[in-house]
C-alpha cells in the first residue's frame, strides 16, 4: 500500500468516516480494493488499529483535532456528522422507494440545523461599552464563521466522493 493510501485511509478514519465507507473511497481514489478489516488497523481507537505506529497515529491526531477544532471526541455529538449520517440513510431510502422515511430524514435535517425548515443561521450579537469584550466576541465570531466554512468544504468533498464511488458503482 502507498503511502498517500495509508494517509488517504487515517485522514478518513480521523473524520468520523466509517470504514466501509473509507475503503470504498480507496476503491475510488486508488482504483484498489482494500477489506474493511485492513482500514480498521489504520484507526487508533479501535483494537485492530492499537498498534498503528507513532507516524500514521500523529496524523490520525492532528486530522481529528483540526475536524473537530476543539469539540469534544463523540462523533455523534457533533451537528456535521449527523448531517452526514442523515444524508446517507435518506439517500438509501430514496434509492429503496420508501418516501414517508426521506420525509421523515428530511424533518430531521431541518431540526438538526436548528433553524426548522431554513436555510439561514443567525447569530446575534449583544452590544457592549467593554472595547475587550467586543473584540473578544468579534474574534470568536470569525472563528465560528472559519469552522463552518472548514465542516462545510468537508460535506462537500464527502459528497462528491460518495458521488464518485455511485458513478463506479461502488454500493454504500
Amino acid at each position: 500500500m502507498t503511502h498517500e493510501m495509508q494517509t488517504f485511509l487515517v485522514q478518513g478514519l480521523a473524520c468520523f468516516e466509517n470504514r466501509t465507507t473509507v475503503a470504498a473511497a480507496v476503491a475510488v481514489e486508488f482504483n484498489v480494493e482494500i477489506t474493511r478489516q485492513s482500514v480498521e488497523r489504520y484507526d487508533p481507537t479501535k483494537r485492530a488499529g492499537s498498534n498503528l505506529s507513532p507516524k500514521w497515529r500523529a496524523v490520525f491526531d492532528e486530522t481529528r483535532r483540526a475536524f473537530l477544532n476543539g469539540s469534544a471526541a463523540i462523533g455523534v455529538a457533533h451537528k456535521v456528522v449527523r448531517l452526514r449520517e442523515i444524508k446517507r440513510l435518506m439517500e438509501k431510502a430514496d434509492a429503496a422507494g420508501d418516501l414517508q422515511l426521506v420525509a421523515k430524514l428530511l424533518e430531521q435535517a431541518a431540526r438538526e440545523c436548528g433553524d426548522a425548515y431554513t436555510n439561514r443561521h443567525r447569530i446575534a450579537v449583544r452590544t457592549t461599552e467593554n472595547p475587550a469584550a467586543s473584540a473578544r466576541r468579534q474574534e470568536l465570531l470569525e472563528k465560528l464563521s472559519t469552522s463552518m466554512d472548514k465542516l462545510r468544504e468537508r460535506e462537500r468533498c464527502v459528497e462528491d466522493m460518495v458521488r464518485r464511488a455511485r458513478e463506479k458503482g461502488v454500493e454504500l
